[in-house]
């Protein structure tokens, strides 16, 4: 009983009302020039989450990568191969 005398005097002096206002609720719905104004919205890249093994340990470590990074380091490690194929050199004696 108090804390409702109090809350009362609280909100006569702040000047609001000491009965609670219902609040309209809120509508999720758009008009329809906005709907088909927004750029449709592309899902999120898949996460893919795999082990890998650690030189020297014998506990691997999680890796997180999306399918765009994942794309990047396989190109990135062919690309890669690819240079180290081509340019080799013949050591001297061999």
């Amino acid at each position: 009983m108090i804390d409702f005398l109090f809350i009362a005097l609280l909100q006569s002096v702040a000047g609001e009302p000491a009965q609670p206002v219902e609040q309209a609720p809120a509508t999720t719905e758009q008009p329809a020039e906005q709907q088909q104004a927004a750029p449709a919205e592309e899902p999120p890249e898949r996460t893919r989450c795999r082990t890998e093994r650690l030189v020297g340990s014998r506990m691997g470590q999680r890796v997180c990568t999306t399918e765009a990074q994942d794309r990047a380091l396989r190109e990135d490690a062919r690309q890669s191969t690819d240079r180290a194929q081509r340019y080799r050199t013949v050591a001297p004696g061999s």
